[in-house]
């Protein structure tokens, strides 16, 4: 597999995510909502910038502080919100008829998938596939979290989307960490640990795993020559690290974090 999209495939997946996102704004907007807000992301390998099979991409729907003045939908939410379950399957029962009435004669199909949280698995006519995980944040269940400290959570699919500029400036050489993230990545999903949804570890969170060994154990870039002077052996020697230090990494009494959580990125 490539490293890197190909012009096509990128193409190919924007269009897909354009579509979605404009699919998805006419429903929720300024006009039908004045209590919520919501936002349509890529993540993952699309956002990371290396190949992917899939598009990943996340619906997140956010309460806002209570107003005097409801919409239909805002009626809806607040009835529901107490009741997770319940509001996140209307999200996604409303997003399928949305794509389904906007985007029928493009799809191949959909199907909705029952995971540790729902995702909207799409197969377009190209053969472009999306997937889109669903995140309601309220306010009596709203996440407090401090997007200066990168960590891995298994619970919350928002980790990975805003990061990504902190994850780069952390690996020392990005080239590098995109290829040993690739690498790690096909071998997690050729042995079946891979995947945030089905209980084992997402694709951001490998990254930070990645992200970890390079800061490690490369010395900082100096210049683009110096990326093309790097071998095959110190690049399987990384992978030796990267087995290595996790096998011994105390997963039932520490927590992993790229940064001590005294610190603060600079902005």
């Amino acid at each position: 597999m490539n490293l890197y999209e190909t012009s096509e495939s990128y193409k190919r997946k924007q269009d897909k995510f354009d579509k979605l996102s404009s699919c998805f704004e006419q429903m929720f907007n300024q006009d039908t909502l004045y209590c919520f807000t919501h936002s349509f992301l890529p993540y993952g390998s699309f956002r990371i910038g290396i190949n992917g099979e899939d598009l990943d991409t996340i619906f997140v729907l956010h309460e806002l502080k209570s107003r005097n003045k409801e919409t239909s939908f805002d009626e809806t939410f607040h009835q529901l919100k107490h009741n997770s379950t319940a509001l996140t399957n209307h999200i996604v029962n409303l997003l399928i008829t949305q794509i389904e009435g906007n985007l029928k004669n493009e799809i191949v199909y959909y199907r909705k998938i029952e995971a540790l949280f729902p995702i909207i698995l799409i197969l377009f006519n190209d053969q472009t596939k999306v997937e889109i995980f669903v995140q309601i944040k309220t306010n009596n269940t709203q996440d407090v979290q401090d997007n200066s400290n990168l960590y891995s959570n298994i619970h919350k699919p928002m980790i990975g989307v805003h990061e990504t500029e902190y994850l780069f400036v952390h690996v020392r050489s990005p080239p590098i960490f995109q290829h040993l993230l690739t690498y790690i990545r096909a071998w997690a999903q050729r042995v079946g640990l891979y995947g945030r949804a089905y209980g084992y570890l997402s694709g951001y969170s490998w990254a930070i795993l990645c992200a970890h060994i390079c800061h490690t154990f490369l010395s900082p870039i100096k210049s683009l020559s110096s990326i093309e002077h790097f071998s095959i052996d110190e690049f399987f020697s990384l992978v030796q690290q990267f087995f290595t230090t996790f096998a011994k990494f105390n997963w039932l009494s520490q927590s992993f974090r790229l940064y001590p959580k005294s610190y603060k990125q600079k902005t």
